[in-house]
Formats: C-alpha cells, structure tokens, sequence
C-alpha cells in the first residue's frame, strides 16, 4: 500500500523510515505515540487515494496534486493529463505501422508454409524451389507454388501500402489470409 508523509495538514512524497516499515497503517496515521528522540511525533503516513483520470490514447501523466482528507485520514492523489507532442504520436504511429507491417507478413508467410506443408513440403520455398529442375516430377508443381507465393506477396504488398497510405484499415489475420489467392496445382 501506497503511504504519504503528511505533517501540519500538508503532504510530501517521503519514503517512509525503515525503523516504522511493517507497522499498520492504523499506526502510522497518528505517530504521537513515539519516542520524539526519533524525530516522528509530529508527523503520520496515510494510505494514497488515486483519483487521476483515465488516459487517453495519446497522453500521459503530468504533476501531481496531493490533498489532505484529514476525515479519512488519506491523501486524495490527483495527475494532470498531458497530451503527447505531435512528434511523439507522430512515432508511435510509425511504430504501430512498423509492427502491423510485420504481422500481416509473418500471417502470409504461416499461411503459405503451411499450405505448402499439406503436401509434405517443408514451407513455400521448398515447394516453389521445384520449378527450378525442369527434369523433376515436381516441375510444374513447383511452378503453381511459385507463381502462388507472388501472387500472395503481391496482394500483401498491395495491402501493407494501402494501410500505409491510410486508404484503408489494417484488416485482421484472417481478412488477410481470406483475400489472399487460392493456390491451384496442376492436375
């Protein structure tokens, strides 16, 4: 529990003294009790009382108010909001964006890998590498794999500048995977 110093009906952030730590707060609300040789009569520790507002997307705590309830023996703890700078939002966007851009290549890269891992293949790559031996049996399934997986990356490409650009929103994993084309294998 959160504990202040207050001392004349005024309050102060002050760590508590090691020698009072473990006692009650019913204890520390009035220190008359002790010894005046240790210099704590006059003061007392009462529990905090946060009453700050919520955040808000783009902002963050400032100073800090402290009121004496001397009734309830609390400290009412109040912060003010302070709005981010438009630099600061300005990068966490390109921060949000960064890690949006990542996830929906990681979600095509799953998906792809673990289409082509249906058909025993150890991920797209594999699969799409067989179009490179035109003397494999698997030639031409390597090339649908091949053109599938640029298909897929250019949709993703496609998407990722889109909601970049803000012409539209980041769509869920599986939006994405869901608009992305369907792999078709030779027969």
């Amino acid at each position: 529990m959160e504990m202040i110093k207050v001392q004349n009906g005024t309050a102060t952030r002050e760590t508590l003294p090691q020698f009072l730590r473990g006692l009650a707060p019913e204890s520390l609300a009035n220190l008359s009790w002790t010894d005046p040789a240790l210099g704590v009569s006059d003061l007392a520790w009462w529990p905090v009382e946060a009453r700050s507002p919520e955040l808000g997307e783009f902002e963050r705590y400032g100073d800090e108010t402290l009121v004496v309830d001397a009734d309830r023996q609390v400290v009412v703890v109040t912060r003010a909001l302070v709005p981010w700078s438009a630099e600061e939002i300005e990068h966490e966007q390109a921060a949000r964006n960064a890690i949006a851009i990542r996830d929906m290549a990681d979600a095509v890269q799953q998906h792809m890998d673990r289409i082509a891992a249906e058909r025993n293949y150890d991920g797209i790559q594999s699969a799409a590498l067989r179009a490179a031996l035109p003397n494999s049996p698997f030639h031409t399934e390597g090339v649908a794999y091949g053109e599938w997986m640029d298909a897929c990356w250019s949709h993703c490409y496609q998407v990722m500048a889109d909601v970049q650009g803000g012409l539209r929103e980041q769509p869920s994993t599986e939006e994405l995977i869901a608009e992305l084309p369907e792999l078709v294998l030779p027969v």
